[in-house]
């Protein structure tokens, strides 16, 4: 949702060509690209709570069963998606999405400078 606001507001700001009429876009478009980057990041954090709760019950349930062996399986499990995915398993999907809100930051802070430049 975010990036399409954020591809309309660069497109009329295209359309309207840089000038005081699109520091208010530019404006807004800063504002999106920092929303996204918080949101992304309280996303990333509620999921690491989640997995660190899953992770105590792994825990726990193998202290009860040890026949269970969950702690072996996880073990195995990811190092398989290593083996089959060497190169995108080490990419933290958190870092994706930040960066690609930063982005959208930074166009804004550009299209920001180049529409009071632009006067």
């Amino acid at each position: 949702m975010i990036l399409l606001l954020a591809s309309a507001d660069l497109g009329a700001m295209a359309t309207l060509h840089l000038g005081y009429r699109t520091v208010p876009l530019a404006l807004a478009l800063v504002l999106l690209g920092l929303f996204g980057f918080l949101l992304s990041a309280k996303h990333y954090e509620r999921a690491e709570r989640s997995v660190a709760i899953a992770v105590e019950f792994e825990r726990l349930l193998d202290e009860v069963d040890e026949a269970l062996k969950i702690a072996t399986s996880k073990k195995t499990g990811e190092q398989t998606n290593a083996r089959q995915h060497p190169i995108v398993s080490r990419i933290r999907l958190n870092q994706v999405w930040s960066t690609l809100h930063l982005l959208v930051l930074a166009v804004g802070v550009a299209t920001l400078a180049f529409s009071l430049a632009a006067n």
